[in-house]
This record gives structure tokens, C-alpha cells and sequence, in this order.
């Protein structure tokens, strides 16, 4: 039996294995190079589509917050309208009138008298848009019974006064 082992090359065979490892490194690092490359011009993409989701988000809770007052503001408005219906306040059951008087000279009686049959009363409801009331005369006062006979006064009053049709609508 022939026990002798063949007989290598010195050198040939560790400078292949030697230079296929180096190459090997060489492509690795390259390879390796490259996805760095990628994965680094990836991050301002992936930082512009995270702020673009977080605007989406923002935006979403916003329209869901919206969404909720909605919700709520027609609840109320439901809930006012079945009230106002059993109290009878509803637009058919209320006529309206204008009012609109300007400077106008009055005595001091027919103020009160006008006063009271605009005020609010069961039947009707007197919404101002303008009321100012003065003296004509420097040395009367307006809240003072005069003791000789008063100057007239000046009325200004413009709104609308609501008075009630019926108990039901026409």
C-alpha cells in the first residue's frame, strides 16, 4: 500500500483561496456601499412621507372633532325644536311687525303708554335693534318729574315686535 500523499504546490492554491476571499470582501463592501447609499437617500423620503401621515392624522382628528360638534350642535337643535313645538313659539304661530321711529318729539305720557304696550307681554315679544331716549332741554333730567310743564322728549326705537297668531299653527 502506497501511503504517500500527493504532492501540492506550494503557495498556488492558498494564493487562489487568498485572492477569492479578497474579491469576495472587495463585492461584499461594494455591495455593502451600495445599500448604505440606498438606505441613506431613503431616509429623507421616509421622513417626508412620516410628516405627510402626521399632517393626514392631524387633519383626520380635526374633521372628527368638527364631526362631533356637529353631531352635538344638531342634537341641540333637535332638542330646542321638540321644545319649542310643545311651548308653541314655533315661526306659524307669531306674526311680526316693524318698528321704526326716529327722533321723535314726545310727551312724557305718550312715552310711557308706548313703552307699555311694546314691552313683553304674554302675547307678545319685543325685540330692539335700537332704543335711545333723551331730553330736549338741557336743565330737565330724564328720570326727574319736572314741576313745570316738561318739553317734549326724544324717542328713538327700532325692532320688531312678535305678537301670537294662535295656539296653533295657521
Amino acid at each position: 500500500m502506497n501511503t504517500t500523499t500527493p504532492q501540492r504546490k506550494p503557495g498556488r492554491t492558498g494564493l487562489t483561496g487568498g485572492l477569492f476571499l479578497l474579491v469576495s470582501a472587495v463585492i461584499l463592501l461594494f455591495a455593502g456601499a451600495i445599500w448604505f447609499d440606498r438606505a441613506r437617500s431613503a431616509l429623507p423620503r421616509a421622513e417626508y412621507a412620516l410628516a405627510q401621515a402626521e399632517t393626514a392624522l392631524n387633519d383626520a382628528r380635526i374633521r372628527e372633532h368638527l364631526a362631533q360638534q356637529n353631531r352635538i350642535l344638531l342634537s341641540t337643535a333637535n332638542d330646542l325644536q321638540t321644545r319649542a313645538k310643545s311651548l308653541g313659539v314655533l315661526p306659524q304661530y307669531w306674526g311680526e311687525r316693524q318698528i321704526n321711529l326716529r327722533q321723535q318729539h314726545l310727551k312724557r305720557e305718550e312715552i310711557n303708554q308706548l313703552l307699555i304696550t311694546t314691552a313683553r307681554g304674554k302675547g307678545q315679544l319685543l325685540q330692539a335693534e335700537e332704543f335711545e331716549l333723551s331730553v330736549t332741554k338741557s336743565d330737565e333730567g330724564l328720570f326727574e318729574i319736572p314741576e313745570t310743564p316738561a318739553y317734549p322728549v326724544l324717542l328713538s326705537l327700532r325692532g320688531t315686535v312678535y305678537f301670537r297668531l294662535s295656539e296653533r299653527p295657521l
